[in-house]
């Protein structure tokens, strides 16, 4: 029986190896949290009950389609340039958009359909100031020229001038016989009136003269009834001119199909009738030119002005409190969805005066992002402990014994995937906490688990300053705020947002955890840089004084800053970047690399490096330098010299390479190595050991073409950088891909053939110069992220796990992207593949084979005993 139990026991520790994560799960741990950007401010937002959607245009460039039910996007467009203003109108079926870019080279023109294909663009050299849905059948756009372009729904646009340029702004009305009426607000002139008659089917321009007030007063145009700050002014067709001024006092106020609608306090007036709500109305707005919604801070009022000025329905109250726009539509069901945003770039939609669904879109502007491991609950495991220390011997064993009870009791058996105590002890749980301009944080998980739902947000108050601008993490549950006007703030517990002060530009840290451990490192300016651990003092470190000229400094023991050396540029250069090696792959597996015939280059691991680009436009060269950041030395220089986009320039530096990459205007993304060693000989080694190196390095470069233009680059970190380094690549088109290093071998044979000691080495290939990214390298698979018009700082990020195989890659770019990649495989993994119930089945059938046939050779042996 005490076999039996032996062997059973045996089974359950190799079963053990079992229960872990199974690989298959690295490629579907990836989400995607989608970005739109603030609606532009006084541009239509159509909200269609029917369709149950929403469009508008943001100011990331966005045309946007969301689900009216739930507030998720259906389908976004970006534009290639941002915009400085546009429009957006409904003809029937199809949806025109009129964009002006920010660059001021023209405008665009498009119709899309309900499915969202485009059916037509329409490229001006001049901008759009105006547009108008004529009868759902076609628009009419007016440009900065002066030119009033007829787009039909199919055919050719026709275009009719009206003889005036300069024209910067436009209100455009239908008057009731059908002719168009143009306000034109034109440099230099006063506000210009133009009518267009039609004639047989066909606009032709009609009577032009000067409006007495000024563009600015003017508040719109409709049916022929200019509002302005003063009163109405209505236009006689007859005479083709504006009758005298109807003074109204009014606070707000609504062109209807009935005439003019105003609300003034409590009351709201038509030219015929009045009416006096219970409280005071804060926003008008008119709903398929018949319904009027009144809104209040305590009901919100529905009217049908067809039926006179007595409301017909009631709802509870939207929050306008800090809303910068609104739009509203009627269901046939007279179901009412208000559509608000918010000062604070919140976007929100009222059905019925209950909020439906909200989004914040903050995070179309990022000022900086870190990822943290995710805090645990370590209470019951000290407070088990804490009894047992204090318990005797005896009291304290029945206590462990019941626990381990109790968890095996809870345990659950799961062959399908793991739980998530597993990912929180394989460190896959971690958050990713984002700070916007706007002075918010936002909390994601980057397990996918959540499908990028947003653990938790939080603001500033207003006491705190003009916001976030920096986020530091230190030991890896702590975050450090540190905002513009007022200095550095310690978040104690980010759920419920305790924040002690931390320090002032001029002040020491204030926290008493770390008071021994923490201080400032500040610029030359006087800004503050980073909060280091005392363990890295001393600290050489590096900083760009001017366009062409950076300095050496150095943070002793003691805390005093001092300069060590200065480097000036040549007067044509200007720096592009300085960067230094990451500390967080500091630790390095393998100092060297084994070749084939079993010899070793070593590397060249100086950590007081940095990588300083300088670009001099006037004979467009790119210049690259490796610099000692202790004794300024220049080790290295290198250049291109070709025409290239200086804003394509990326670099990274991580043990002994460095990656950079431009965009050449002849031959396209071009992507460069340059691995440095002790020597290029086999076996040679000079450093022995020292942290610093006094040598110069031995350099081997080579070039790459890549397809597609680079945003971002990024080597990945692993626990015990033992795994192989991929470079993590942000494409321009919205991928992200990933490229193992060894594919960026400076040392790839080139113009011959590989020799027998070259194949035994590990991946190594002959030279190809174009670099093809095959289908399964891209992380992001069929998303198509988009990307901030204003490049961030900081784009793609890499942290370890507790798993050496597997890395956590996001991505921070409007879009929001979280995802592992495993560069070696998953080799502390088991496959996807695994039988583990034909493992089990394996085992249990050995043990009773065991069971079964030891008796028999024992009897067999007792016979053969008694034979002899």
């Amino acid at each position: 029986m005490t076999k039996l139990f032996s062997l059973i026991a045996t089974v359950l520790l190799l079963v053990n190896p079992v229960w872990c994560v199974f690989d298959y799960e690295i490629f579907n741990v990836d989400w995607q949290y989608t970005v739109l950007g603030r609606i532009i401010p006084e541009t239509t937002v159509f909200l269609q009950s029917q369709s149950q959607t929403v469009q508008f245009l943001t100011e990331e460039g966005i045309f946007a389609k969301l689900n009216l039910t739930n507030g998720e996007p259906l389908w976004r467009y970006q534009s290639e340039k941002p915009y400085s203003s546009a429009h957006l109108t409904v003809v029937g079926q199809l949806t025109y958009t009129a964009v002006n870019y920010v660059d001021g080279k023209g405008s665009r023109i498009a119709s899309w359909q309900f499915d969202n294909s485009l059916l037509r663009e329409i490229d001006l050299d001049a901008s759009t100031v105006g547009i108008l849905n004529i009868r759902n059948q076609e628009l009419l756009a007016v440009t900065s020229e002066g030119d009033v372009l007829f787009v039909p729904k199919t055919g050719d646009v026709i275009e009719l001038s009206t003889g005036i340029s300069g024209v910067k702004n436009a209100l455009v009305s239908l008057l009731p016989s059908g002719d168009v009426i143009l306000a034109l607000d034109v440099v230099g002139s006063k506000t210009t009136v133009v009518v267009l008659t039609k004639t047989n089917g066909e606009y032709l321009l009609g009577s032009k003269f000067f409006f007495p007030k000024s563009f600015d007063t003017l508040k719109s145009l409709e049916e022929g009834a200019l509002i302005t700050t003063e009163g109405v002014y209505t236009f006689d067709e007859a005479k083709a001119s504006f009758g005298p001024v109807t003074k109204v006092k009014q606070v707000l106020s609504v062109y209807a199909s009935s005439g003019l609608v105003t609300a003034s306090g409590k009351t709201i007036s038509t030219s015929t009738d009045s009416h006096t709500l219970e409280h005071e109305v804060v926003e008008l707005k008119l709903v398929n030119s018949q319904f009027l919604v009144a809104f209040c801070k305590q009901k919100t009022y529905l009217f049908d002005l067809d039926g006179g000025l007595e409301p017909f329905l009631e709802f509870p109250a939207v929050d306008l409190k800090g809303y910068d726009q609104i739009s509203a539509t009627l269901n046939d069901s007279n179901d009412l969805h208000v559509l608000v945003q918010y000062e604070d770039s919140v976007i929100t939609l009222w059905s019925n005066g209950v909020e439906s669904w909200s989004r914040d879109e903050s995070l179309a502007k990022v000022v900086d992002w870190v990822i943290m491991d995710e805090e645990i609950d370590n209470s019951e495991i000290t407070h088990n402990l804490e009894f047992e220390e204090s318990a005797t011997l005896l009291h304290a064993y029945i206590f462990r014994a019941k626990k381990n009870f109790e968890k095996f009791r809870n345990f659950k058996f799961s062959w399908s995937k793991s739980d998530d105590s597993m990912d929180h002890y394989f460190g896959f749980v971690k958050t990713l906490v984002v700070a916007t301009a706007n002075g918010k944080l936002f909390g994601f998980s980057t397990t996918s688990k959540n499908d990028g739902v947003k653990k938790w947000d939080w603001s500033f108050d207003t006491h705190l300053g003009s916001g976030i601008s920096k986020l530091i993490v230190i030991d890896d549950n702590l975050l450090f705020i540190s905002t513009e006007a007022n200095g550095l703030y310690f978040v104690q517990d980010h759920t419920s947002f305790s924040i002690d002060f931390a320090m002032s530009s001029d002040e020491p840290v204030l926290s008493p955890s770390f008071k021994e451990r923490i201080t400032s490192l500040k610029t030359s300016a006087g800004d503050i840089q980073l909060i280091l651990d005392e363990a890295d003092l001393p600290l050489n470190f590096v900083e760009k004084t001017s366009d062409n000229s950076i300095l050496g400094s150095e943070l002793s023991k003691l805390k005093e800053q001092s300069s060590t050396w200065k480097f000036n540029f040549n007067d044509d250069e200007k720096i592009l970047s300085i960067v230094p090696r990451p500390k967080t792959n500091e630790d390095i597996a393998s100092t060297g690399v084994v070749l084939g015939n079993r010899k070793v280059l070593y590397k060249y691991l100086e950590p007081n490096l940095v990588v300083v680009t300088t670009y001099d436009q006037s004979h467009q060269v790119l210049y690259l330098y490796l610099i000692n950041s202790v004794s300024g030395q220049v080790l290295y220089t290198t250049k291109q010299t070709e025409p290239l986009d200086v804003d394509s320039v990326q670099v990274i530096y991580d043990e002994n390479f460095v990656v950079y990459s431009y965009y050449s205007l002849e031959y396209g993304t071009k992507i460069v190595v340059i691995d440095l060693f002790e020597s290029l000989t086999p076996d040679v080694r000079y450093s022995n050991g020292n942290a610093s190196l006094e040598f110069t390095p031995e350099v081997s470069s080579l070039g790459f073409v890549i397809n597609g233009k680079i945003r971002a680059l990024i080597p990945t970190s692993t626990k015990y950088s033992i795994t192989s380094k991929s470079i993590i690549i942000s494409l321009e088109n919205g991928q992200i891909a990933s490229v193992p290093k060894f594919v960026l071998n400076s040392r790839r044979v080139t113009d011959r053939e590989l020799t027998k000691d070259e194949k035994e080495e590990f991946q190594m290939m002959p030279y190809g110069p174009v670099i093809g990214i095959a289908d399964h390298f891209y992380l992001s698979h069929y998303r198509t992220l988009l990307h901030s018009f204003e490049k961030p700082a900081k784009v793609l990020s890499s942290v370890p796990t507790n798993l050496e195989s597997t890395s956590i890659i996001c991505s921070v770019d409007l879009d929001i992207f979280c995802t592992r990649v495993a560069p070696s495989n998953t080799f502390d993994m088991l496959s996807p593949s695994f039988d583990r119930s034909f493992l089990l089945l394996t085992i249990f059938a050995l043990v009773i084979a065991v069971l079964v046939v030891k008796p028999m050779v024992n009897a067999k042996r007792l016979k053969a005993a008694w034979v002899f």
